[in-house]
């Protein structure tokens, strides 16, 4: 019963054998498979995971540009309002000058008129000489009078001259203010659309 037994058994254990050395090679090739997928996924999740990195790294730099440029807009902004203050000081500067000009010219005009006034009376009264004045004088009170009115008119001729010297002086410092003014709003404005742009 021994060599029966195992003469029976054989054939089994070789079927059995073979289709051991049959299949085994299959699990193994699957499982060989199943790592080289497996490798592979893990290649390609390393691969998403650098791409994710870097685009966040990238929506890091835009998140901070869009701030820069923000605050870039802010300042900008804060520039324009103000040139637009300087714009409506330098606006009241020269409205101020125009009207400051414009009185001063009025007395110049004044005054040039009373001097012109001054010098038609000198020419119709005919040649006036100072020293026939003085000493057509009846007496020594006569004398002095005469002096202090004739030193008074050569005193207010002198102070006339001087006015009108100085309001023509004032007139022009006005009108160099005045165009100062006009070239620091075109100035303001520059900048303005310079800013804008």
């Amino acid at each position: 019963m021994g060599q029966g037994f195992i003469k029976r058994l054989l054939p089994g254990f070789l079927v059995l054998a073979v289709f051991a050395v049959a299949v085994l090679p299959v699990y193994g090739d699957e499982l060989s498979d199943l790592r080289k997928l497996q490798e592979k996924t893990n290649k390609e999740i390393q691969t998403y995971r650098s791409i994710i990195k870097e685009k966040d790294r990238e929506l890091r730099s835009l998140t901070d540009q869009l701030r820069e440029l923000d605050e870039d807009i802010a300042a900008i902004e804060k520039d324009l309002s103000a040139l637009e203050e300087e714009l409506v000081i330098a606006q009241e500067k020269v409205g101020q000058a125009e009207i400051k000009l414009q009185e001063a010219e009025a007395s110049l005009a004044e005054r040039n008129e009373i001097f012109t006034n001054r010098l038609v009376e000198i020419y119709c009264s005919g040649d006036l000489n100072y020293l026939e004045v003085l000493l057509s004088s009846t007496d020594f009170t006569d004398f002095l009078v005469r002096y202090e009115l004739l030193s008074k008119i050569a005193d207010q001729d002198i102070k006339l001259l001087e006015e009108i010297e100085a309001q023509k002086a004032e007139i022009e410092a006005t009108k160099a203010e005045l165009e100062a003014h006009r070239d620091e709003i075109i100035d303001v404005k520059a900048k303005t659309e310079e800013k804008k742009a």
